[in-house]
C-alpha cells in the first residue's frame, strides 16, 4: 500500500517536472532560432543543466526492474530538486519570454505524443504489473495482459 501511495506521489511531481524541463528547453531552442546546429551548440556549453535528467532518466529505469523504495524515494527527491532547479532558470537569463506560436504549440503536442507513446511501450514490454493500482481497469481492458509473467 505504502509503495502505492509514494508511487503516485511521484507521478504527481514528474508531471510538472517533464512541463517544466520542456518548457525550458523549448524556450531556448526558441531563442536559438529553431537552428538544429546552434541548439546543439548551446546544449553541449550548457550540459551541466541537463544532468539531473539524466540522473532521473537512470532512476526510472532502473525502477521498471526493481521496486525499491530508497531508489523510488531518490527519484521523487530528484524530481522536486529538478522542480526548483527549472524554476528558478525560468526566473533567470530570459532575454525574451516564450511565445506560443502555432508552431511551438505543435512541437508541445509533438513532445507530449511522444512521452505517451514512450509510456505505451514501457506498458507493453514491462507489463502493466509494474504501475501500482493500475491493474484493475487494465485488466477488464485486456483479460490478457494480466497472465504475463511479472
Amino acid at each position: 500500500m505504502m509503495w502505492t501511495v509514494l508511487f503516485w506521489i511521484t507521478v504527481a511531481a514528474a508531471l510538472p517536472t517533464f512541463w517544466l524541463v520542456m518548457r525550458y528547453n523549448l524556450h531556448m531552442f526558441q531563442l536559438n532560432g529553431y537552428k538544429n546546429a546552434e541548439h546543439m551548440t548551446w546544449i553541449k556549453k550548457n550540459a551541466g543543466k541537463q544532468a539531473l535528467l539524466v540522473v532521473s532518466g537512470v532512476l526510472g529505469v532502473v525502477l521498471l526492474f526493481v521496486r525499491v523504495w530508497g531508489l523510488l524515494a531518490a527519484l521523487l527527491i530528484v524530481f522536486l530538486i529538478t522542480i526548483r532547479y527549472y524554476f528558478y532558470l525560468k526566473k533567470s537569463n530570459q532575454k525574451k519570454k516564450l511565445v506560443y506560436t502555432k508552431r511551438v504549440q505543435r512541437q508541445v503536442v509533438t513532445d507530449i505524443l511522444l512521452n505517451v507513446i514512450a509510456l505505451v511501450l514501457v506498458d507493453v514490454f514491462a507489463g502493466f504489473q509494474a504501475i501500482p493500482g493500475c491493474l484493475g481497469w487494465w485488466s477488464s481492458v485486456l483479460p490478457e495482459a494480466t497472465e504475463r509473467p511479472v
